[in-house]
């Protein structure tokens, strides 16, 4: 009887060993399986911008380079984004319009970036649209004026908080103060600006040389601008 007893006890630990032996094969097989899955995640998401560091919008250009700089750091410090690095790819537009097309041309097919946002201001952000719709991508805007009216493009968002009629929401503020001073306020004009001034030179098929300057600035009477669009 006692033989029996130890018979069964080997017989018990041996089938213990088949099973953890099993275990072990089984758990290996899933680690290596699930390994190409995190070398996958484990690869950066990209996203790609011009920003102007240089020229007329470089105060506000490197003010929003260093914001989202900030928050790159910030979501990779809590894990990135989907599991995954985020990596900004960007490159100084000089705030020039006719310098955009190229750039983002370069992020898409060779950068292969996953992410695009915009650059600072309209004339920054339209001559991108027509390259951000040929590739079907999501476009975030950065302090851009109606830009997708001439587009009517459905993943394009604005982050400006100024609804419809952004070109006259952005400036009401100062003309209401203007008006409720006691005493008669000087008369701004600002020109419409041309579709060149908008969208860029290269986005509008127009002019490749650049896009010629507009005047602005402060008079006392419409009449000294014979020709010119003005607000009271």
């Amino acid at each position: 009887m006692a033989k029996q007893t130890v018979g069964g006890g080997n017989g018990r630990a041996s089938s213990r060993c088949v099973r953890l032996v099993i275990l072990a094969i089984a758990l290996a097989a899933l680690n290596a399986l699930a390994m190409p899955v995190r070398a996958i995640a484990a690869e950066p998401i990209k996203i790609g911008f011009s920003m102007a560091l240089t020229g007329a919008y470089a105060g506000n250009g490197k003010a929003a380079l260093l914001a989202t700089q900030m928050w790159a750091d910030d979501q990779n410090a809590k894990g990135g984004l989907l599991d995954s690095p985020v990596q900004l790819i960007d490159y100084d537009d000089q705030s020039n319009p006719s310098l955009v097309p190229g750039i983002y041309t370069k992020l898409f097919d060779i950068d292969k970036v996953d992410l695009v946002i915009s650059g600072y201001g309209t004339n920054i952000i339209g001559p991108a649209m027509p390259l951000v719709m040929q590739h079907n991508k999501v476009f975030m805007s950065l302090a851009g004026l109606r830009v997708n009216e001439q587009f009517h493009y459905n993943k394009y968002f604005q982050i400006f908080p100024f609804g419809p009629k952004a070109d006259i929401t952005f400036a009401q503020g100062f003309f209401d103060v203007a008006m409720w001073m006691n005493r008669s306020p000087d008369i701004v004009y600002i020109p419409r600006p041309s579709a060149c001034e908008l969208y860029g030179a290269t986005a509008m098929a127009s002019d490749p040389s650049g896009c010629p300057a507009r005047r602005t600035g402060t008079v006392r009477s419409l009449a000294e601008l014979p020709g010119l669009v003005g607000a009271t």
